[in-house]
């Protein structure tokens, strides 16, 4: 989880959608952090070249989907340009499924990662994976264009064995969700199905256009009508 906010959404939009192939739906859908997925966040540092920051790694649970609480899921960030808050309600979240090579990749990650909620060391760890796959193109977090300092042996151990794991998994399960914020907060990702019935429906359209709708098409039966009665 981000600190401080130091990049515009429409950069880390770019990074993101470069990454896989998604499908945007047209509705936002309600979003609710209710905490850590176990224990709680570790604090990190992250290197992305000559940035460095201090975060907190770990996955979340919460709920997805209108109207509230929704879906209970967990979820992942996917990026570490923006912010949001434990306990906060979101109401501008697209849920998208995700297809193309970084997807693949982050399958892979889920299939290896099945302990990623047996301890606080290994949700860090598979959440410092998942940031390696997005940042970087190596398979360990200690050095490369991304890396990490300050982690606990544990998590970084568990980091680097998920990604040297990851020839062994064909990514072919599970399909994986992206939660994208339309206001500038963290994306995240989530392993959970997310039914159609947990997303806003389009909203109806305005009463005055289906009432001139209506009494046009009246008007248009009732000419036909007295055109058929002179015919006769």
């Amino acid at each position: 989880m981000r600190i401080q906010k130091i990049l515009s959404h429409s950069l880390i939009a770019c990074a993101f959608a470069g990454t896989m192939s998604v499908a945007v739906p047209a509705a936002a859908t309600t979003l609710t952090n209710t905490g850590w997925l176990v224990g709680s966040g570790e604090g990190v540092q992250v290197h992305r070249g000559a940035t460095a920051q201090n975060v907190l790694a770990g996955g979340f649970k919460g709920n997805f989907g209108d109207p509230p609480p929704g879906l209970l899921i967990e979820f992942w960030c996917y990026d570490l340009d923006h912010t949001f808050n434990l306990g906060a309600t979101y109401g501008d979240y697209n849920a998208v499924g995700l297809s193309g090579p970084g997807a693949t990749q982050l399958a892979r990650l889920f299939q290896a990662g099945g302990s990623r909620a047996s301890d606080a060391d290994h949700s860090a760890g598979f959440q410092l994976a998942l940031w390696n796959i997005e940042y970087d193109s190596d398979l360990t977090v200690n050095t490369g264009s991304f890396f990490v300092t300050g982690a606990t042996a544990g998590a970084v151990s568990y980091a680097n064995s998920l990604l040297a794991d990851l020839i062994n998994h064909d990514g072919s399960a599970p399909s994986l969700t992206g939660l994208y914020s339309a206001s500038g907060h963290q994306n995240f990702i989530t392993p959970n199905e997310v039914p159609r019935e947990c997303c806003r429906q389009v909203p109806e359209p305005p009463v005055l256009p289906l009432l001139l709708t209506g009494l046009g098409a009246a008007a248009l039966v009732e000419t036909r009508r007295r055109m058929r009665v002179r015919g006769e």
